[in-house]
């Protein structure tokens, strides 16, 4: 994150089985799918949220152990999760003991989420679309909660996990340089597919939850760069099927060729968002420029007052004493797209709440009207004031 992120990317772009779907048990009068509601409100579903951590047996650590993944997942619940305490994530507990000793002397260390920890599965509907979300460079899984959070009450499930090796604590204890990006970028395009299979084949409670072939990808600066890259053509093979749509966020485009993709390779419809601010990537040259090579059907959302980490919710004013006292290399994002100088979080989320629902809407269920609601004239003034707004494919 910071200027080890910043450092990074300059030197590298210069350089398991169940059945698939639900048990015909319905009658033919049940709806099969939620009816879609406004997606700037809160959805019709509660939502719940639970952690798990995976075990790959096909990839293997320093230590010969399984590549081990902690993953968070979103999605909706029934009523009765609207009495259970709603989530909080401490980052006291999610740090290792050296750095957590360092986060004595901070008032806040935890922020809450519109979700209930794991409370019971709303199969109605199910299995619903999937949503697997890719943090950044040295992020967290949960770094993007409220539009994950958000995706879950509109009928979306969403995956997210921490891609082991490149996280925020790897970040402050030492710094992710060259040789651990090139090492993340595979380790990355495996992780993705890896989660999703995990949750569409669980035996557990969230058994049926997540459709088998209808995903999209997600994801933020890095991650952005994985949503891109696991919806191209790859060295003469074409992309994961079941990946349907991409929404990368500040993407790192050009590091793409060095690992064999390309944005013109891109096989599946593409919302983009860029930060006209940005300062870890250049806005032109990584995001303007991804917007222009893709072939498929596009949108591309430029925020004028972003910078690179106002998509995430790493800005909220409550975190902000936080980012400073985790180091520089996480206290540097408040330079970068947080505070008084840029746009703020709610006015960033009304932007992400409209277009990703309506967008993941329209590719992931076939919404002619949410489809519609994404050209240029549709658009509310709270989601077109403060931005530059650009669609192929969309009119």
């Amino acid at each position: 994150m910071g200027d080890g992120w910043r450092w990074v990317a300059l030197v590298v772009l210069g350089a398991v089985s169940v059945a698939c779907g639900r048990s015909d048990d319905a009658t033919s009068e049940q709806p099969t799918s939620p009816e879609p509601t406004d997606p700037l409100q809160r959805g019709a579903f509660e939502v719940g949220v639970t952690t798990w951590t995976l075990s790959d047996g096909s990839r293997r650590d320093e230590a010969g152990n399984p590549r081990s993944l902690k993953v968070e997942i979103w999605y909706p619940a029934t009523e009765a999760a609207a009495a259970l305490p709603r989530d909080e994530y401490d980052l006291l507990e999610e740090a290792p003991p050296d750095i957590a000793a360092t986060l004595g002397d901070v008032s806040t260390t935890s922020i809450a989420q519109d979700a209930a920890r794991d409370a019971d599965l709303l199969d109605t509907f199910a299995p619903y679309p999937l949503v697997v979300f890719s943090h950044g460079n040295g992020g967290l899984r949960f770094q993007n909660f409220s539009i994950c959070s958000h995706l879950a009450s509109h009928g979306f499930v969403v995956v997210a996990p921490d891609h082991t090796g490149d996280t925020t604590w790897e970040a402050i204890d030492g710094g992710l340089g060259v040789a651990e990006v090139l090492e993340a970028f595979p380790e990355r395009a495996a992780d993705l597919p890896f989660v999703a299979e995990a949750l569409v084949e669980t035996k557990g409670p969230l058994e049926g939850a997540a459709q088998a072939d209808n995903w999209a990808m997600m994801g933020h600066s890095f991650g952005a760069s994985m949503s891109l890259a696991l919806t191209e053509e790859h060295n003469g093979i074409e992309p994961d099927a079941r990946f349907r749509a991409a929404v990368p966020m500040t993407p790192a485009s050009s590091i793409l060729p060095l690992f064999g993709y390309g944005v013109e390779k891109s096989r599946v419809p593409t919302l983009i968002f860029g930060a006209q601010r940005d300062g870890t990537l250049d806005f032109e040259a990584e995001q303007v420029a991804a917007y222009e090579g893709i072939p498929t059907d596009k949108v591309f959302a430029a925020v004028k007052e972003a910078g690179h980490f106002s998509y995430t919710d790493l800005c909220r004013p409550e975190l902000q004493d936080l980012a400073q006292a985790l180091g520089e290399d996480v206290g540097n994002i408040l330079g970068d797209g947080c505070g008084e100088d840029f746009i703020d979080p709610e006015s960033m989320l009304t932007i992400q709440r409209y277009l990703v629902t309506h967008f993941l809407e329209a590719e992931l269920r076939a919404g002619a009207e949410s489809r519609a609601a994404l050209s240029p004239g549709a658009l509310p003034a709270s989601v077109a004031t403060p931005i530059d707004y650009q669609t192929s494919g969309f009119e």
